[in-house]
């Protein structure tokens, strides 16, 4: 990731926890390798390119909204809610 000032500052290392949440896994690893060309609402379906939007130290990272870039979208290969 890259700080404000566009400097490299880690890295960050997800787990995915199958056995306890495989819809929410097959979810996250679709936004991961999506084709290009998938879309939904006319945004295309990816994280590449998203930014993080909260960070609450020592806890979570919230980020990858593809919609608004805020955490206010919400896109999901299971169709809304999820």
């Amino acid at each position: 990731p890259l700080s404000p000032f566009q400097e490299r500052i880690g890295r960050i290392v997800i787990g995915l926890f199958g056995q306890d949440a495989p819809a929410t896994c097959k979810n996250f690893k679709f936004f991961c390798n999506n084709q290009p060309l998938d879309t939904y609402k006319g945004k295309e379906m990816t994280y590449k390119g998203t930014r993080v939007h909260r960070v609450i130290p020592n806890f979570i990272i919230q980020g990858g909204d593809f919609l608004n870039g805020d955490g206010s979208g919400s896109g999901s290969i299971y169709g809304s809610p999820f």
